[in-house]
């Protein structure tokens, strides 16, 4: 997605992110880490440094800081950075927050965990930006940290988002959009238009195109070795049952040799 288009959603980026997964995906990432993480890590009194990657609005990186970890947030939208401050300004919670290309990590030091939540990475839509950002990781994802990320499956790009049009009205804003599936390529693209209420009853408008890809399971276990990655595991969502073709998205753990 480009940066304009991130730009465009982040004033009700929140609204449209259910309060419950939020909860459900960053209690599964701590669960994770707990049990397949490093006990100690790189910051203030051994605390874990975990690296957002995508963090977008913030949301679901303030609850992960509610863990105890030292937070780096990396987006390139300035405009959901800004969000993502003041999330965190809201709640007393510190916080680092980069405005950076994710394919192109450039980091003062190693942190101990990464996490790429949903649907970050297949906004990585040229497969040369995907391996770039695995590439990175060799450098700054400490020995026997993790790096965590989900990707949307073959079944729910191609046969739920489709050819499809949707629509979500709310109070404050209306979302809609027209979706198309490019089977050979294995891209999905949106063109959407948003509605935004203004302080004074009017409406702000923005059109916009969201593109996704698609990765199978070989592509990204090649993209693992590039960051020297042993697999932890393959799960169907923010569970722990394996992954399905049904299933709407797989979370994959790495462990970094």
């Amino acid at each position: 997605m480009s940066v304009a288009a991130y730009d465009s959603l982040s004033s009700v980026y929140d609204l449209l992110q259910n309060e419950s997964d939020v909860c459900a995906i960053s209690e599964r990432i701590a669960d994770i880490i707990t049990r397949s993480g490093p006990k100690t890590g790189e910051g203030r009194d051994g605390r874990l440094i975990l690296c957002d990657l995508g963090c977008g609005s913030g949301k679901i990186t303030l609850r992960l800081s509610e863990f105890g970890y030292e937070i780096i947030g990396i987006d390139q939208s300035p405009a959901m950075l800004s969000e993502a401050r003041e999330t965190f300004s809201r709640e007393g919670r510190d916080a680092l927050f980069v405005c950076q290309d994710i394919s192109r990590l450039d980091l003062f030091g190693c942190a101990d965990v990464f996490v790429a939540l949903t649907d970050t990475l297949n906004h990585l839509t040229d497969p040369g930006a995907f391996r770039g950002l695995f590439r990175s990781l060799r450098h700054f994802l400490r020995p026997g940290g993790l790096f965590i990320f989900d990707l949307l499956t073959l079944d729910f790009l191609e046969n739920v988002r489709g050819n499809n049009e949707f629509r979500e009205i709310e109070d404050r804003y209306a979302l809609f959009w027209k979706n198309r599936f490019f089977k050979r390529r294995h891209l999905s693209r949106a063109d959407m238009t948003l509605f935004v209420e203004n302080a004074n009853g009017t409406y702000d408008r923005s059109d916009f195109s969201v593109s996704e890809r698609y990765y199978p399971a070989e592509t990204v276990l090649d993209a693992m070795c590039l960051a020297d990655l042993e697999l932890v595991g393959i799960f169907g969502g923010y569970t722990d049952s394996r992954p399905k073709k049904k299933d709407v998205r797989h979370l994959y753990v790495g462990r970094r040799r």
